[in-house]
């Protein structure tokens, strides 16, 4: 299989003072002990922002603004997946769940065929632990691809291993979910609204996130009324045609956001009798390109080749 997604490192752990009694400070500790007074601890210094964050039952912050980065996978399965490719879209929960960290929240959507509920959710997913801390205390390194969640160490201090463990298994739970979705018996969907998905999932990110990521698995087809790629001759998939079709029909539509996210990637599956051509393919892509520079942001294509 082709590149799913770019290999990045994760954040150095940070470091904390650690105090220590010397031996010939033993009387001094006593007279301190006996007058009631106390030697300060790692703890007195520890700043009020590492203190453990309380979660809600999904492990995520119930404070938002503790909420650092906030994503959104988009899972556009109205169209059949071939058996060899239905593992895909979990597969790549699997590495976007790995790249999470502490205050990270990752929300998945599958695509509907609904134009005025375009997308339907399948589960959320907050990091409540540092990977640094799983990783640091890891004595052999993950082999490419495999998760961490399939080799929490032993060693680990016994309150990130429960959070660890809690995490991973809400993470199974929602693949499970994603895997169910793509190993379903359907057929080519008349109707697979990607546009309204996509601007419904970014219209939930919080106005003052700090940062948003969508990804999105597809083949990006728009399937609806007023828009049809697969009805469209590929040598008129030009942006202006489509925002024609669209402003035609508005007012069925639900207002559009100014502005998506702070990036944007693409996950995106070749059509055979297509997009596999690479012709097509191109003009596909500068299409959405061109859709997407309207709301200020340049999409990141990772093409799905088997």
């Amino acid at each position: 299989m082709g590149n799913m997604w770019p290999q990045e490192g994760g954040p150095n752990p940070g470091r904390r003072g650690v105090f220590a009694l010397v031996p010939v400070l033993a009387i001094a500790g006593a007279f301190f002990l006996s007058t009631g007074s106390a030697l300060p601890t790692a703890e007195a210094n520890v700043p009020k922002s590492a203190a453990p964050v309380a979660v809600d039952a999904e492990l995520c912050p119930q404070d938002a603004a503790a909420m650092r980065h906030r994503a959104a996978y988009l899972v556009d399965l109205r169209k059949p997946l071939d058996e060899e490719r239905q593992s895909l879209p979990g597969d790549l929960l699997d590495r976007l769940a790995d790249r999470l960290d502490k205050g990270d929240e990752l929300t998945v959507y599958a695509v509907s065929e609904y134009a005025l509920a375009p997308r339907v959710p399948l589960g959320r997913l907050c990091k409540p632990y540092a990977a640094a801390d799983v990783a640091r205390d890891t004595k052999t390194r993950l082999a490419a691809g495999e998760s961490e969640c399939g080799k929490l160490p032993v060693q680990l201090p016994q309150a990130v291993r429960e959070t660890a463990k809690a995490f991973c298994e809400q993470r199974g739970r929602l693949r499970q979910r994603v895997d169910d979705l793509a190993a379903r018996e359907t057929t080519p969907a008349n109707h697979a609204h990607l546009v309204e998905a996509i601007e419904e999932t970014v219209a939930a990110f919080p106005a003052n996130a700090p940062a948003t990521t969508l990804h999105v698995f597809s083949d990006m087809f728009q399937e609806a009324d007023w828009y049809s790629h697969a009805q469209t001759d590929w040598q008129r998939w030009e942006f202006a045609h489509f925002a024609a079709q669209r402003e035609r029909a508005m007012a069925a539509l639900p207002a559009e956001p100014a502005t998506l996210a702070t990036a944007v990637e693409i996950f995106y599956l070749r059509r055979r009798g297509s997009t596999g051509r690479t012709e097509v393919r191109e003009r596909h892509q500068a299409f959405w390109t061109d859709y997407f520079a309207t709301h200020a942001v340049r999409p990141t294509f990772h093409d799905q080749v088997l």
